[in-house]
Order: structure tokens, then C-alpha cells, then sequence
């Protein structure tokens, strides 16, 4: 499920939502009767699309966020650090800001060690998911998306 060099990370990076495609994929395996994998596999496969989720969202912050070495103001609310630690990992804490439809303004903490953990983190789940969609998916055609990892 590599979105590398796919046409279906025209919708992420265009700022579509990836919340359709995890419900999407759990959905089709649900539905699925041509699947390889067992019980405990598409269980297993399940849980590491829902584990996308919260690094989706932390991922939207980064990308979409307007990043600030302090707050707006000093009465400003800022939200936690998304590992849920204020402890400084050694490396700087930088304040991202995001107005919502409503046009109230939101900002959250991140260090430079939480983003490269995001990234880390998104990466790792991605081979994952990407391997055990090989193990589980159905037998395809002769020819189908050649040289395609699916």
C-alpha cells in the first residue's frame, strides 16, 4: 500500500483526507472472500490501519500547520506535545498553529524529536501494512499493475 510514486497519493498530498481510505480498507477486508490470510492476519492487518489515524492527524499538523518559536500569546492555550510527554527530548520545542472551519485558532507543541518520530513512525506502519497486504491480498492476473508492489 506504498503511496510512493502512486496515483493514490494525488489525494494526501493534495490535503484529501486519508480517514475514507482506512475506512475503505477495513471495510474491504471485511467484506472480502478471496483473501489469503487468516483470522488472526486481517485482525492484525485491521489494527495497523486504525494505528495510521493519530499519526495522519499529527501529520496534517505539520504539513499544514504555521510553526512559531513561541505562542501567539502568553494566555493562549497551547495542546500537548502528541506523544503525550512534555519532557524535553533534547531537541527544540516549536509551537504549530491551525484555524479551523470555525475560525478558532488551535496550536500544539512539537519538538523536532516528535516530528522525526512521526515521520519514523508513519514510515515503519507503511512497510507493515505494505507486507502484510502482500501475504493477505488475492492472487492476481498474469500481467496485472506490472512491477507494482500489489
Amino acid at each position: 500500500m506504498s503511496l510512493y510514486r502512486s496515483r493514490a497519493a494525488i489525494p494526501v498530498v493534495e490535503g484529501q483526507s486519508t480517514s475514507w481510505l482506512r475506512w475503505a480498507v477495513k471495510v474491504g477486508v471485511d467484506e472480502a472472500n478471496d483473501l489469503s490470510g487468516t483470522v488472526e492476519m486481517l485482525r492484525v492487518f485491521k489494527e495497523r490501519v486504525d494505528a495510521i489515524g493519530p499519526l495522519a492527524e499529527s501529520r496534517n499538523w505539520i504539513i499544514h500547520g504555521t510553526w512559531r518559536r513561541a505562542s501567539l500569546s502568553p494566555d493562549s492555550k497551547v495542546n500537548p506535545r502528541p506523544f503525550g510527554n512534555d519532557e524535553e527530548d533534547g531537541t527544540p520545542v516549536l509551537i504549530c498553529s491551525k484555524s479551523r472551519l470555525k475560525g478558532n485558532l488551535t496550536q500544539k507543541a512539537f519538538s523536532i524529536g516528535d516530528i522525526e518520530r512521526i515521520a519514523d513512525e508513519y514510515h515503519a506502519l507503511n512497510l507493515q501494512i505494505t507486507r502484510e497486504w502482500q501475504e493477505i491480498r488475492p492472487p492476481m492476473p498474469d500481467g496485472w499493475l506490472a512491477g507494482s508492489l500489489y
